[in-house]
C-alpha cells in the first residue's frame, strides 16, 4: 500500500486518483483500476488515522462523479446526511455505471454491511 506522508498529498491523490479510477472503470482498465483503488484507500486511511476525513466534504461538490462517490463513501460515518445526498443525487442521475455504484453503496450502509478501509485494510 501507498505511503501518504502529508494531509496535502493525500487529498491531491485521492482527487487525481479517483478521476483515474473513473475513467479505468468506464475503459474496462482493471489494472489501472485496481492501482488507483489502492491509493485512493491509501489516502482514505491516511485521513482517517489522522482524524481529517472531513477535509473530503469539499470533494461531494466536484464535477466528476466518481470523486464524489468516493469522497461520499469515506465521509459516510462523519457527515452522514451530506453523503447519503451526494449518494442519492448520483443514484438518481444519468445512467451510467455510478448510478449502480452509488445504489449499492446506500444498500449496502443502510443494511449496515457496508465495510470501511479502517475495518479491512491493514494486516494485522
Amino acid at each position: 500500500m501507498k505511503k501518504i506522508s502529508s494531509t496535502d498529498e493525500a487529498l491531491m491523490l485521492f482527487e487525481e486518483c479517483s478521476i483515474k479510477h473513473g475513467k479505468a472503470a468506464e475503459n474496462g482498465d482493471y489494472k489501472q483500476g485496481n492501482k488507483n483503488h489502492d491509493i485512493i484507500i491509501a489516502c482514505i486511511l491516511y485521513l482517517y488515522d489522522s482524524q481529517q476525513l472531513q477535509l473530503l466534504e469539499p470533494f461531494l461538490e466536484h464535477q466528476d462523479v466518481n470523486v464524489r462517490l468516493w469522497a461520499a463513501f469515506a465521509l459516510l460515518t462523519v457527515e452522514r446526511t451530506k453523503a447519503e445526498k451526494t449518494l442519492r443525487d448520483v443514484q438518481d442521475g444519468p445512467c451510467s455505471i455510478y448510478r449502480s455504484d452509488a445504489m449499492y453503496t446506500l444498500r449496502e450502509w443502510e443494511s449496515g454491511r457496508l465495510k470501511f478501509p479502517w475495518e479491512w485494510a491493514r494486516k494485522h
